[in-house]
């Protein structure tokens, strides 16, 4: 398990979110005291795929053009 503060949590927070999917837990500090336990949840590989094949895919700038037609900003 790997500790971290407040401030480099905060500053690379994508990051540290990559690594929590890859399987590793962080606990992240504020003046030493543990405020957050970052953990994958139970079969995150499994859970990741299945929400990736299930998210439909849609165009933005198809979206976007449908939007401009009725006069509306997006």
């Amino acid at each position: 398990m790997t500790i971290m503060g407040l401030r480099e949590a905060r500053a690379d927070f994508s990051a540290v979110l990559k690594r929590v999917a890859r399987g590793e837990s962080i606990t992240v500090t504020r003046h030493g005291v543990a405020m957050a336990h970052l953990m994958p949840p139970k079969g995150a590989g499994k859970g990741a795929k299945l929400i990736a094949k299930a998210a439909p895919k849609r165009s933005k700038a198809k979206s976007a053009k449908k939007a401009a037609k009725r006069g509306r900003r997006r």
